[in-house]
């Protein structure tokens, strides 16, 4: 059992609090697509960064009150953030790996599941995903660079700013009284 606040258990909430992300997210995401006029490209945009953010920081901020998490160590911060991202990024170097090397040797069964389990990181990971696809399409459209930098940040910003919610009780946190001794007056 992992003790309050270790890192399985940190890895665990994380979790939990991406599928609450994107579950929400998807709602969201559909109430701006029955919007229409010019306010809506304001909503899209405010739904594609700010959203997100604004949903794995309270993710966070939830589980670590809830769960009651001490402050964390600089090893337990670091592999909490580290953990998670190396997920991510193992799952699209997995799925781009399985698709150029079924499509190199010419296996369209590998080169298909490549292609799904890219693709499949639009239900489990929304806004990370439409996070990377805006930043190809405006790497088309004459940023080549930003590509590169926004791929590695899709999978790095959702354990960060979940991490950065974890901090936030503790920010806020009341000061504890001094406890009292046998005499019954503080020290």
């Amino acid at each position: 059992m992992p003790t309050r606040g270790s890192i399985p258990g940190r890895l665990g909430a994380f979790i939990l609090g991406h599928i609450l992300c994107s579950v929400l997210y998807f709602f969201f995401a559909f109430l701006n697509f029955r919007q229409t006029g010019p306010a809506s490209s304001t909503i899209a945009v405010v739904q594609i960064y700010l959203l997100p953010a604004a949903l794995y920081l309270l993710a966070g901020c939830l589980f670590s009150r809830l769960r009651h998490w001490p402050g964390p160590g600089r090893k337990t911060a670091f592999l909490s953030v580290l953990f998670p991202t190396l997920c991510a990024w193992g799952w699209v170097a997995a799925s781009a790996g399985v698709g150029i090397f079924g499509s190199l040797v010419g296996i369209p069964v590998l080169e298909g599941a490549g292609s799904w389990m890219l693709f499949s990181t639009v239900y489990w990971a929304p806004a990370s995903a439409l996070f990377v696809l805006l930043s190809l399409l405006y790497s088309l459209g004459g940023l080549p660079w930003l590509w590169l930098v926004c791929v590695p940040l899709a999978g790095l910003l959702p354990p960060l700013l979940f991490f950065l919610g974890s901090l936030l009780p503790h920010r806020f946190r009341r000061p504890q009284l001094p406890a009292l001794l046998e005499g019954g007056t503080p020290t």
